[in-house]
């Protein structure tokens, strides 16, 4: 699959959603999206992940582009 056929967001949307449902399933104390905002080609947000996430009651955060995070935090 190329970066620009048309069918990369509609892929990376439903990896999203899988993506909320592993971490649920695996018990994951936290779960944070990546590779959203990382090249100019990808035009996906993690909106579909956060929906999910939130349908499953699941804790998530968002990280925007340069933003750090440390698993400190989860205490």
């Amino acid at each position: 699959m190329r970066p620009d056929d048309g069918e990369s967001s509609t892929v990376l949307r439903s990896f999203g959603r899988e993506a909320a449902q592993v971490a649920k399933d695996i018990g994951a104390r936290l779960v944070i999206p990546r590779h959203h905002e990382m090249f100019e080609f990808n035009t996906t947000t993690p909106d579909e992940f956060v929906a999910e996430c939130r349908r499953l009651d699941h804790p998530y955060r968002v990280l925007r582009a340069g933003e750090s995070w440390t698993s400190t935090e989860l205490a």
